[in-house]
C-alpha cells in the first residue's frame, strides 16, 4: 500500500462490519458500518475506506462515505 508521500508499506487488507441497534419508544435506529482497513506493523492503518447508512424503522435515513490515507509518518 503506497501512502500520500509515496512510501509503501506491508499492509494485511481487514474487512469488517458493524451493526448497532437501539429502539425507543416505539422507533427503532439501525446503524450498519462496512469497510476496509489496510494495516502495517510499521505505520499502523495506512488506509481505510468505509460507509455508514443510518435506518430509522427499516428506512434508509442516512449514508456516510469516509476515505483515509495516511500523508507521512515520523519515525523517531
Amino acid at each position: 500500500m503506497e501512502a500520500e508521500n509515496g512510501e509503501r508499506y506491508f499492509c494485511a487488507k481487514v474487512k469488517y462490519r458493524v451493526e448497532d441497534e437501539i429502539t425507543r419508544d416505539g422507533t427503532k435506529i439501525t446503524i450498519a458500518s462496512m469497510g476496509h482497513s489496510w494495516i502495517s506493523s510499521d505505520a499502523g492503518v495506512v488506509k481505510e475506506e468505509s460507509f455508514t447508512r443510518t435506518y430509522v424503522n427499516n428506512t434508509l435515513v442516512k449514508e456516510e462515505t469516509r476515505k483515509l490515507l495516511l500523508k507521512f509518518i515520523e519515525k523517531g
